[in-house]
């Protein structure tokens, strides 16, 4: 775990999105958000905010998970939970007609 930091020491080093989750958890804010939201939760707390007051401003999206059968041409990418796993993997096999398909970055 890190020690407690200055506003200035967490200014002037730069930290992985994995180092800013775990400050975040270590000093009991929200956890989860983009870097940027991150790194303004930790900036509000070492001001001096009240943890109390520093709410995330996004809610966690509901988890839902598609099965290959649910799964179309159709989809949608966003707000579907729609994942590039393997039911993804498994419905563009089917749909190519391919023994083995892979998703690259």
């Amino acid at each position: 775990m890190h020690q407690q930091l200055t506003l200035a020491q967490f200014n002037a080093h730069y930290f992985y999105k994995t180092e800013l989750v775990s400050l975040c958890k270590q000093y009991g804010l929200p956890a989860y958000g983009t870097k940027a939201e991150l790194n303004q939760y930790i900036r509000l707390y070492l001001s001096g905010e009240p943890i109390t007051h520093i709410k995330s401003t996004r809610k966690r999206p509901p988890h839902k998970k598609l099965a290959t059968g649910q799964l179309s041409l159709k989809t949608k990418i966003v707000g579907s939970g729609f994942k590039f796993n393997n039911e993804a993997r498994e419905f563009f096999a089917n749909y190519f007609g391919v023994a083995h398909f892979s998703l690259k970055k």
